[in-house]
């Protein structure tokens, strides 16, 4: 059973609604993904195709078990206390697990699943009280420039699919609705560890769901085994530190590590620093460099301009963390997820 829009369907009327929104050449691509993906978990079989986000490479394809993900929607739907007829938003596609994750969730807990077209401003034109959603972080960021009061209309939400910008934490003091930060990926079925980004209990930590095992390498990347999901332990790139309480916070990835002048450093950690002084998007890469090896250069996206005194009034930064040039390219390399492809950046600049 799962209720959509406010409409109740029982098992018998879902099949029948989705043979009929997907025999509808005129239906859009969005929501014929919904449809396609709510069929293959109603179609009796034991597992669905996911596929991964290619953050670090080429997106891949893989099938998991359906008793994994209902593992996965029950620590959510416990964590926040989410009840039958709690109105969840879907604004993501469910091409990726997230938006796979979302629809589980709503046949789990019996939510009422609103389902909207993905776009940089999800809560535009919806005019109900949404108890729950998830988004990414470029549409956090446009929805709050645009109309910051639309979040009063939602009262929790979970941010994924990639780190969510200091600047961007700074703002989100200013709603009401409770924000989290995720941490997961493909492989977990989302996320195992979540941290408050808004309010007098935010936190720099990640804290764990229920079942969910964390240790790290000794070369310092995050180790993970989740009860009902993971095959054993699954080591990560994420390179982390942890707190006297069990909580982690994520310093970069292992393949992410800038060697300069002999001194390998975090290109996250620079850019957390970086936020205060330089609105909008960019990244914190290197060129190759004769005397250095690795040059740290700061790449924004958007037009040029003199970013000489921006290099000046970066003060409280050690001399190796702070970049020796500034590029600009029109835009970021990204996957579908928003996450940006440092790799394939670091390629692009040194072309330039």
């Amino acid at each position: 059973n799962l209720t959509i829009n406010g409409i109740f369907y029982d098992r018998l009327q879902l099949t029948e609604l989705v043979e009929h929104k997907t025999s509808r050449p005129e239906l859009p691509q969005w929501e014929r993904d919904i449809y396609n993906f709510i069929r293959e978990w109603i179609d009796g079989k034991e597992t669905v195709e996911v596929q991964t986000s290619g953050t670090t490479g080429t997106p891949r394809k893989c099938k998991v078990t359906k008793e994994a993900m209902v593992v996965s929607a029950k620590k959510t739907l416990e964590f926040f206390g989410l009840k039958k007829g709690d109105t969840a938003l879907l604004c993501l596609s469910p091409r990726y697990i997230a938006g796979k994750l979302m629809i589980v969730r709503a046949f789990e807990g019996e939510l009422d699943l609103l389902i909207t077209e993905p776009s940089s401003t999800p809560l535009e034109g919806i005019e109900r009280e949404i108890g729950f959603s998830a988004m990414v972080p470029m549409q956090v960021q446009k929805q709050i420039e645009l109309d910051p009061e639309a979040f009063g209309k939602l009262k929790k939400l979970i941010i994924g699919g990639g780190e969510v910008p200091n600047t961007l934490k700074e703002k989100l003091q200013k709603i009401l609705t409770e924000v989290w930060e995720t941490y997961g990926m493909t492989e977990t079925l989302t996320h195992i560890a979540l941290k408050k980004v808004n309010g007098s209990d935010r936190s720099e930590w990640f804290r764990t769901l229920l079942g969910v095992k964390v240790s790290k390498t000794e070369d310092s990347r995050l180790v993970v085994e989740v009860e009902g999901i993971t095959d054993g332990t699954l080591i990560t790139n994420d390179v982390v530190e942890f707190n006297k309480d069990g909580g982690f916070r994520i310093l970069g990835r292992a393949d992410d590590v800038i060697n300069t002048g002999g001194i390998k450093v975090m290109p996250q950690k620079i850019e957390e620093k970086t936020g205060k002084w330089l609105q909008g998007s960019f990244v914190v890469s290197s060129v190759p460099d004769e005397v250095l090896g690795e040059k740290l250069v700061l790449v924004i996206e958007g037009d040029e301009f003199d970013a000489n005194s921006l290099l000046e009034k970066m003060q409280g930064m050690e001399n190796f963390e702070k970049p020796k040039e500034v590029m600009f390219v029109d835009e970021l390399p990204r996957t579908e997820t928003g996450k940006i492809k440092r790799k394939e950046l670091k390629e692009k600049i040194r072309k330039l």
